[in-house]
């Protein structure tokens, strides 16, 4: 996941998590600043090629931030997915593609903040629904298409109610394997949502909450894509934690941290740190701490403890240390800071950021924040291939070895075999785009970090909302169900 602009070494996950090598260790200086020292470490300590508990992944070498995965590709965010393939902050779910921020899904293709789903395609916000497409905002319903606020209803095409047999004289003229068919039902459902106010706030099961996308959770403040969690606040992304403020990324029997970035599978009491996981506890300004508690400012530390600059004390040595060095850092004014962006290994055309708050190159580096392009791999006519518009007239052997051409990025990017295979049995087009693209695409960006006071359009009921539109309380949303 790292650059070549870093200069730090990166081993395989295999080397990182052997015995064949040890952290470097450092000496405290108290007469530099502690972000210079820590620079110094870092640099000189292997970085693991990614952020994965490699406890239970199964046939999934290429996802990142994930634990869990069984024979699945290009996942991010993610725990416990079985044949699933370029989805994002997903869990529990099998056999399912170009999904983001779902749970218990099966046999389902670009779906948003959906769960409890088996054979939905091209649906937002919907549980507990089967075997249906273009679905918003429904709930317990089978065999519907192209329909909105639904709730118990079966054979429902563009919102009204037909019989079986008339459902299915409709679904037969349509062609879902057809890009171009797709490309209009997609504007049509698109039309559709526009035409209906929108829910204050995308949460299920859930208590207490403002923000966004918050499922199963409560007491939740100004937090987004939170799911089994309680007593959040600021948080973004995170699983099954709970006292946390300032977090993103990742979870898992997390509590009690503060200020960090990328912790969990049983994280307890950290502060200030980044990328650590798997029974980390009682840290502060840790990076790449694997297995580790009671340290500060240590780098690629594994079964660590009582460390400061990965060099082991005793208790009481590690305790007074640890108490001059942090009032130290308070006289330098670096204690309460997180990492300085110049300790960043990545551009931030390389994160998540980029994703969630999109900025030109300009104006990330107006912002302190590097950028580092991503050269266009170029290939010869032959290794392109141009696909047809129906997936019913493209065979395995027209795909294989070739790569497509992203019509918005012009990057390419490849098909792989079970993914194929996944699309000719629902019968559903090629993509065009970019794996990326289709990301930038799913993500719900304007209905996140914009919480502001409106109120519901039907009753006036004041509300907190990151919606910028027309939206409707709790109560008026379910009144509105069909």
């Amino acid at each position: 996941m790292y650059g070549p602009h870093n200069t730090f070494p990166v081993y395989c996950l295999d080397c990182w998590y052997s015995d064949k090598w040890q952290p470097p260790q450092q000496d405290i200086n108290f007469t530099r600043a502690f972000f210079e020292q820590f620079r110094e470490l870092r640099d000189k300590t292997p970085h693991a090629a990614l952020s994965v508990v490699t406890q239970g992944m199964e046939n999934s070498p290429y996802n990142n931030n994930c634990r869990g995965l069984k024979n699945s590709y290009m996942c991010f965010d993610a725990n416990g997915l079985e044949d699933c393939f370029y989805v994002t902050n997903e869990h529990a779910s099998k056999n399912s593609v170009d999904c983001f921020n779902d749970e218990s899904l099966e046999q389902c293709y670009e779906l948003i903040g959906s769960i409890y789903c088996y054979n939905v395609h091209w649906s937002q916000y919907v549980e507990k629904c089967t075997d249906s497409s273009f679905l918003y905002a429904c709930d317990n319903c089978v065999n519907c298409f192209m329909s909105s606020y639904l709730q118990h209803k079966n054979y429902v095409f563009r919102n009204k109610q037909l019989t079986k047999e008339e459902y299915q004289r409709r679904i037969a003229d349509i062609d879902c394997g057809s890009a171009h068919a797709v490309t209009k039902l997609k504007q049509e459902f698109e039309e559709m949502k526009a035409r209906e106010p929108l829910p204050y706030r995308k949460d299920i099961i859930s208590e207490d909450v403002t923000g966004n996308h918050v499922f199963g959770s409560h007491n939740v403040v100004d937090s987004y894509f939170i799911v089994y969690c309680e007593n959040m606040v600021n948080c973004a992304w995170v699983t099954n934690a709970k006292d946390c403020c300032d977090v993103a990324n990742f979870g898992g029997d997390t509590e009690l941290c503060y200020s960090c970035v990328v912790v969990g599978h049983n994280a307890y009491a950290l502060q200030h740190t980044w990328n650590s996981w798997d029974s980390v506890h009682n840290l502060d300004y840790c990076y790449h701490c694997v297995s580790t508690t009671d340290s500060f400012g240590c780098a690629g530390l594994r079964h660590g403890q009582y460390s400061i600059f990965n060099k082991k004390y005793s208790k009481e040595e590690y305790t007074q240390l640890k108490e001059k060095f942090v009032a130290h850092m308070k006289e330098t004014g670096e204690y309460g800071q997180f990492f300085p962006q110049s300790l960043n290994p990545f551009g931030y055309n390389e994160t998540v950021a980029q994703l969630n708050m999109p900025l030109t190159q300009k104006e990330a580096t107006q912002h302190g924040f590097a950028w580092h392009e991503k050269k266009i791999p170029s290939f010869p006519p032959e290794k392109i291939y141009t696909p047809s518009d129906n997936i019913k007239e493209i065979r395995w052997e027209d795909v294989e070895g070739k790569v497509i051409i992203c019509e918005e990025s012009k990057r390419p990017f490849n098909i792989i075999k079970q993914e194929f295979e996944f699309y000719k049995k629902h019968s559903i087009p090629l993509p065009r785009l970019h794996p990326e693209v289709r990301l930038q695409h799913r993500l719900p960006r304007a209905e996140l970090y914009n919480l502001h006071e409106t109120t519901c359009e039907t009753c006036g009921t004041r509300l907190s909302t990151t919606v910028d539109s027309s939206v409707l309380c709790k109560e008026c949303y379910f009144k509105r169900l069909r």
